[in-house]
């Protein structure tokens, strides 16, 4: 058996051995314990530069934060990009340091421009009786400038003076001890800059990185400052252009029918108060739109919902006053997604003025027209009435002439034919100038030959330029065209104005007609010059430019031994504009003068047209039958006894009804019929000959002789029915002329033949 001590022996040695193992288990656990503590230590001393950094990197932000914050709060109340860039820079300069600061943008000219200036770079800038300022708004983009704009690259250097590419600063800039820039950019371009300087301790990259984080709110703040400014710009501009116009602004909501008035030319315009409020619809279109004008304001309000066209109607109103008042409305509206309209906007204008004013030209361009309409009638009946009296006059004195060919009688004669001929060209001139002037010019345009023109306008004036003694010669230049297209007999008119001009003033030497061809702006014409050219008395320098006014002449009466209307210039002048040209003078007092123009004619496809159309000219080489219908005795006289001198034979008759009878009795080769006859007038005698009444031949030739001169008479005779017309005075040449040249009449009865 085992005693009892061997038991606790075994015990005491079983706890030894545990103890033993509890001794090692802890020194192991204070080993590991120990290892850990030192491993701790390690890791703590190798995370705390990443945790300081990491503290870093939040400060950095937060001054971020805070300063875009700053800057966002402050730019609230500034009005220029000037004033937001100096407050952008002030928090700039303080959250780095800095000493000095500046925002430039880049100009097209590759020129700096500043923007602003930071309050203490402005102050260190400044200099006495230095204009600094125009100096910054256009710096050179050179050194470190050019680094940061040209390369796109942010950069700062400590010790500015030995820096390769150190900034030449003007003179009186502050010295820069340190510099930091950075690139402001739109999109991937290059377009300023931020620069900061003098930052005590100098930069780092903690400061570039802060500033190109805010660099882009910065310009960002300058780029919506400048549209603010220019749209405070624009609605300044349009405030002065409503108060300028004096117009008034509403609001006319669809939806809920209200009108709201936006300034107060509206009101009063509609003669109401602030307190009275916006018209309403139904006030508006019962009480106040005048009732003769509702259909055309809802007219032009439907069409503007209906096609979205602007609204634009002028209308009138009644206001509280009674006033009437015209009201002129122009609109938009605007609409939603679904293309609805939902709100008109636009603008009133009281155009009462305006007008009463158009109502009053209205009123004097038709009392001009009525005193037009009774100038030309007034002017109608006094050539009628002149011209009756004078063909009696002038046709018994050639008659007188045919028959006595010498002596005192004959000189008396002469005497009086000549100043017959000077009161038909008084008389001539004055319903030319008449016509010309109340637009009634109508040019008679068609094939002819400027070189023929030319010589018979001289010719004209061959026997007074031979009794003159003096060389009269018209010169036509090789490449003028045989034929043009234009005006013939008013081209001929201002010739003979201003050859008879020169004939007139000139005593001795020579007058001469030169045409040359001219350039031409149209490659299917042909620009004729005509200069007309003289060694008379000339014209003072002084009196040139007023030679083309109406009676106008460049001597007194006194001094000039010919007589004239001083119309002829007048007449030319405005004839010649109305071909296209514009006649002017050369001239020296004693020397003699040029007048000259230019007048662009087409030039027929075929040259070899002649003057006168195909089949109108038939030589009448036999006595004719001539029936004459003309109510005065002394025309009838005048008329009969020219005829017989030429052979031919004459009947007569009083009035149209009379020439009608002797018509069915007799065969006549060519009627001459007055137009202004008692009981039948000549316009509708000739109208009955046209129809064929009773048996008379609708086809024989009818002349009209009438006093009627003015051009647009031309076109009544013509729808008459007349072949033809000569005008009173009759002149024998003419006459003689015009009976060769006669045919019968188109079918429509509209060709006439003017001689």
């Amino acid at each position: 058996m085992v005693d009892d001590k061997t038991i606790d022996r075994k015990k005491i040695q079983s706890m030894e051995a545990e103890l033993e193992s509890l001794r090692q288990e802890n020194l192991r656990l204070r080993k590991l314990q120990e290892r850990n503590m030192r491993e701790g230590m390690a890791q703590m001393y190798r995370v705390e530069p990443v945790l300081k950094e990491s503290r870093e990197m939040l400060a950095r932000r937060n001054d971020v934060l805070l300063g875009i914050n700053r800057m966002l709060q402050e730019v609230l109340s500034t009005e220029t990009d000037e004033e937001a860039g100096k407050l952008c820079l002030n928090v700039l300069e303080e959250i780095t340091e800095s000493r000095f600061g500046f925002i430039a943008e880049l100009l097209p000219s590759d020129r700096l421009s500043t923007v602003a200036i930071s309050d203490s770079g402005w102050q260190a800038c400044r200099m006495a009786g230095v204009s600094y300022t125009d100096q910054l708004k256009n710096l050179s983009v050179y050194g470190l400038y050019w680094r940061i704009l040209k390369q796109g690259r942010s950069m700062f250097t400590n010790n500015v003076c030995s820096h390769p590419d150190s900034l030449r600063t003007p003179e009186g800039h502050p010295e820069l001890a340190s510099f930091l820039g950075v690139p402001l950019w739109s999109g991937d371009k290059a377009v300023g800059m931020i620069g900061l300087g003098n930052k005590p301790g100098g930069y780092n990259l903690q400061d570039q990185d802060l500033i190109e984080r805010i660099g882009p709110v910065v310009y960002e703040v300058l780029l919506r400052k400048r549209e603010q400014k220019a749209l405070r710009d624009s609605e300044e501009r349009l405030r002065l252009a409503v108060e300028a116009g004096q117009l008034g602004v509403f609001v006319w909501d669809g939806e809920s029918d209200t009108a709201h008035w936006e300034n107060e030319y509206i009101y009063k315009i509609f003669g109401r108060t602030y307190e009275q409020g916006p018209l309403n619809k139904e006030e508006f279109m019962q009480n106040v739109l005048y009732s003769r004008d509702r259909p055309k304001f809802k007219r032009g309000y439907t069409d503007a919902i209906r096609t979205g066209c602007i609204f634009s109607v002028t209308y009138r109103i009644r206001r509280p006053d009674g006033q009437l008042r015209w009201i002129e409305s122009f609109g938009r509206f605007t609409r939603d997604p679904e293309n609805k309209a939902r709100q008109l906007i636009g603008t009133v204008s009281d155009v009462t003025a305006r007008m009463q004013m158009e109502q009053c030209l209205v009123d004097t361009k038709e009392q001009a027209e009525a005193a037009s309409n009774a100038k030309s009638v007034f002017l109608s009946s006094m050539s009628h009435e002149i011209r009756t009296p004078m063909n009696g006059v002038i046709g018994m004195i050639q008659l007188a002439q045919r028959h006595i060919s010498e002596g005192k009688v004959r000189e008396y004669l002469d005497y009086a034919s000549q100043s017959a001929d000077h009161l038909m060209d008084l008389i001539n001139d004055v319903l030319d100038l008449s016509r010309i002037e109340s637009g009634k010019y109508e040019p008679d345009i068609r094939p002819f030959s400027v070189a023929e023109v030319a010589r018979s306008s001289v010719q004209s004036f061959m026997p007074v330029a031979q009794e003159k003694g003096i060389s009269l010669e018209a010169v036509v230049a090789d490449d003028i065209p045989s034929q043009v297209f234009g005006d013939p007999m008013h081209l001929r008119q201002v010739l003979m104005n201003l050859v008879d001009n020169a004939v007139k003033y000139t005593e001795e030497g020579r007058v001469t007609v030169e045409i040359e061809k001219a350039e031409s702006q149209r490659p299917d014409a042909a620009a004729v010059k005509f200069v007309i050219r003289d060694t008379g008395i000339g014209i003072p320098k002084e009196k040139q430019d007023a030679i083309f006014n109406s009676f106008e002449q460049i001597r007194s009466p006194s001094q000039i031994r010919n007589r004239g209307t001083g119309l002829g210039l007048t007449i030319s002048h405005k004839l010649v504009e109305r071909m296209g040209g514009d006649i002017q003078v050369e001239s020296s007092e004693g020397e003699g003068s040029s007048f000259f123009f230019i007048v662009d004619y087409d030039i027929p496809q075929d040259e070899a047209l002649t003057g006168e159309r195909a089949g109108l000219a038939r030589e009448m080489n036999q006595p004719l039958s001539i029936l004459v219908a003309e109510d005065d005795l002394s025309n009838q006289i005048v008329v009969e006894e020219l005829l017989k001198e030429c052979g031919h034979e004459v009947v007569l008759a009083n009035d149209g009804s009379e020439a009608l009878e002797k018509l069915k009795q007799g065969n006549f080769d060519v009627v001459l019929m007055d137009v202004r006859m008692p009981n039948m007038s000549g316009d509708e005698a000739v109208r009955k000959i046209r129809q064929g009444y009773e048996g008379v031949d609708p086809d024989i030739p009818v002349i009209a002789l009438t006093a009627y001169a003015l051009k647009q008479n031309r076109e009544r005779f013509g729808s008459a029915g007349f072949t033809s017309y000569l005008t009173k005075p009759l002149d024998i040449r003419k006459l003689e002329d015009h009976l060769k040249r006669i045919s019968r009449p188109n079918d429509d009865g509209s060709k006439i033949i003017q001689s």
